[in-house]
């Protein structure tokens, strides 16, 4: 071009060109630029390995590991492709704290090294999966295999190892249950609370 944009231009206005600089040491070599035969892709080519790094679409999708990151209409989205599948790592000043990966199996989520797993709704935390594989719903500190908590009071032993289901300040009465147990169709607890 005779009217650069800043101080480094490079054009070529030809259909379906490839627009790249190349960066070379003694190990690597990499070229970087605009790829006419990936849609016009910019594009991260690892010419040593003979494989696409990274591609950013037209739509401002991004591909790690593909050519041809999933459009979304609408949405921006990231795709990871390996040949075992996709990974993303979380750490906390270099530790990794767990990841989101996936393989022909499915979809997973991991926390690592003893940490929880958490999901939020707002600011609180809504589901939580501790690293003894207890869920606790509605609390931070589930005791037993399943803790469903309505409200503050979880003060439940710590070793409990059963199910468990907690209405807080709220009691059973014989008009209608805050909280209810059935097998089949029959209900298992009386208003009293025992087993029936």
């Amino acid at each position: 071009t005779d009217a650069p944009a800043s101080k480094l231009t490079l054009s070529d206005t030809s259909t379906d060109s490839i627009v790249q600089t190349r960066f070379i040491n003694d190990a690597r070599d990499y070229a970087l630029g605009v790829h006419g035969g990936l849609s016009d892709s910019f594009v991260l080519y690892d010419d040593t390995a003979n494989a696409t790094r990274l591609v950013v679409d037209t739509n401002g999708n991004v591909g790690i590991g593909t050519t041809a990151p999933v459009n979304n209409s609408g949405w921006a989205g990231l795709t990871l492709s390996g040949t075992t599948g996709g990974q993303i790592d979380f750490q906390d000043d270099g530790t990794t704290i767990g990841a989101i990966y996936n393989g022909t199996w499915g979809l997973g989520v991991s926390a690592y090294a003893s940490k929880e797993l958490r999901l939020y709704s707002g600011n609180s935390i809504a589901v939580t999966l501790d690293a003894s594989q207890r869920v606790g719903i509605g609390t931070a500190t589930p005791y037993a295999i399943l803790d469903v908590v309505d409200g503050d009071n979880n003060n439940e032993a710590a070793d409990a190892t059963d199910f468990r289901f907690v209405a807080a300040n709220r009691a059973i009465t014989t008009e209608r249950a805050n909280m209810e147990l059935y097998t089949n169709n029959a209900q298992a607890a009386d208003i009293g609370g025992s087993i029936g």
